[in-house]
């Protein structure tokens, strides 16, 4: 990026010399063509300011390895267009300055309240969040010679990791600060039975059968990887299941299957 800005700096220098120049010869006021390119010129590095300071608010730590050669930098960014999502990035790069250059991208999760990294001892990047709080789309396994390590850990404000509640069933997951659980369909059966539970007190938000949206079958084993439960308002009744891979949506009742 910075030899980017840098050619364009020479470039706009250049053209008012050759405007300039080209107004002398034909004997014309070189100002107005000179106001017109310091205004345009102005523009531009507004915007490339505004880029800059926004690139830097975004990041909320930089930790360096032993020798500061490297250095890895957390960026939250809100997404308030998509239920309020808020975005956590971790990149690694060489230690130093960066104009506008994130790096190498290693971890991606929504809604985190708590995510720290560090180095051990040059040969593990250790990345330590709340993991279950939220959800984490993607780890790389190295980066260069170092391991990529997940280690969860409590939430802020919290002295401990959040417990399953006894009403809470073992079989299910904590994303997005709610407890999900659905049972495999059996193979006759077209859906899945889904049961929500509160976080904290393990109190069931909703229970029926979800099938896949545009499929109407039940999810498999491997695609019950949960993102977020939702429901605006309660419509529709029972809400959305969002998966990795798909949604899972409330069956209507003139269609729900027997077993």
């Amino acid at each position: 990026m910075v030899p980017i800005v840098l050619s364009g700096i020479t470039a706009v220098i250049i053209d008012l010399a050759m405007l300039w120049f080209c107004a002398r010869k034909v004997r014309r006021s070189p100002f107005p063509a000179l106001a017109l390119a310091a205004i345009v010129l102005v523009v531009a590095a507004g915007l490339i300011a505004f880029k800059i300071v926004r690139e830097r608010s975004t990041i909320t730590s930089i930790t360096h390895s032993s020798d500061l050669r490297y250095e890895v930098a957390t960026y939250v960014e809100k997404r308030p267009w998509f239920n309020d999502l808020t975005e956590w990035t971790v990149y690694v790069r060489s230690g130093g300055f960066r104009l506008l250059q994130r790096g190498e991208y290693i971890f991606n999760a929504w809604n985190l309240s708590r995510l720290e990294t560090r180095w051990d001892d040059g040969e593990e990047l250790v990345v330590l969040c709340d993991c279950s709080a939220g959800v984490v789309w993607e780890v790389k396994p190295r980066w260069g010679a170092a391991r990529i390590k997940i280690v969860e850990v409590p939430s802020r404000g919290s002295d401990h990791l959040p417990q399953r509640p006894s009403s809470v069933p073992a079989g299910a997951n904590r994303v997005d600060g709610k407890w999900i659980y659905c049972e495999t369909a059996r193979s006759r059966e077209a859906g899945n039975l889904c049961s929500v539970y509160v976080d904290n007190s393990g109190a069931l938000i909703t229970s029926g059968r979800y099938w896949l949206r545009g499929q109407r079958r039940a999810a498999t084993q491997d695609e019950l990887r949960y993102i977020m439960y939702e429901n605006m308002f309660d419509k529709p009744q029972g809400g959305w299941i969002y998966l990795k891979d798909g949604i899972l949506e409330t069956i209507p009742v003139a269609a729900t299957p027997t077993s």
